[in-house]
């Protein structure tokens, strides 16, 4: 039976933090790079090592291929990456300006070239961004977006108004830099107002009226993501 989940809005900081529907059953504050890798006539080259680098951390998060040649990295943090592999035999695969938001899954397939591995064959195209790992609807506000948009209170929660699906339940004048109650007050995928849990970090960040209780400084934010509906595609 699959698993259904109702997500209103996800806020990523330096630390992250997100909003969830009350029907949330899983919760995500990261990103998986999936695939397979395959040379030049199509056939798996046997414990392929895939390394995923955040270019901003430098932090390197590695997989080996099964017996198909399919990898997964997971619990990758939000930002940009660069992919390699290198195995004997075959030219040095780099793939650079890959970027990843929170909840993203890309499908992310390698083909190696035959050839000395101290050449390099770069790539700098982005893979395909299907959800074919799960059924999620949903929408990112980047880190340029939170830096550059008005935002009416000072307050990080309020662009999740700004996308689709979400609609504020309260008249602007009544949000207010450090007023919770107000700049919580929308609903998410026609739901009821404030049908939502709200995590930071992954941790529940609810009022006992459901609305934010805490609301971190806008400075911290990197990124706001809504889910309207959230599943795995078993």
């Amino acid at each position: 039976m699959r698993t259904r989940i109702m997500k209103a809005a996800l806020i990523t900081l330096v630390c992250a933090a997100s909003l969830i529907s009350s029907r949330m059953m899983a919760q995500v504050t990261t990103a998986t790079i999936s695939g397979t890798v395959m040379d030049s006539a199509d056939s798996v080259p046997p414990k392929v090592k895939v390394v995923a680098t955040q270019v901003a951390t430098g932090v390197r998060t590695a997989a080996v291929t099964n017996d198909k040649g399919a990898y997964e990295l997971p619990f990758l943090q939000p930002g940009p990456y660069k992919i390699d592999v290198d195995i004997k035999g075959f030219k040095h695969y780099v793939q650079e300006n890959l970027n990843l938001t929170v909840g993203d899954h890309p499908t992310d397939d390698i083909h190696l070239q035959l050839g000395d591995e101290q050449q390099t064959v770069p790539v700098t195209g982005v893979p395909v961004q299907l959800a074919t790992a799960d059924d999620s609807i949903g929408q990112v506000v980047t880190t340029v977006q939170v830096e550059s948009l008005p935002l009416y209170g000072r307050t990080p929660i309020v662009l999740a108004q700004n996308t689709a699906g979400v609609v504020s339940t309260t008249t602007p004048g009544q949000v207010r830099a450090f007023d919770n109650s107000g700049i919580s007050a929308f609903s998410v995928g026609g739901l009821a107002n404030k049908n939502m849990e709200i995590l930071m970090d992954g941790a529940p960040d609810n009022a006992s009226d459901n609305s934010i209780s805490y609301s971190p400084m806008i400075d911290a934010v990197a990124e706001v993501r809504v889910h309207v509906f959230e599943s795995d595609a078993d």
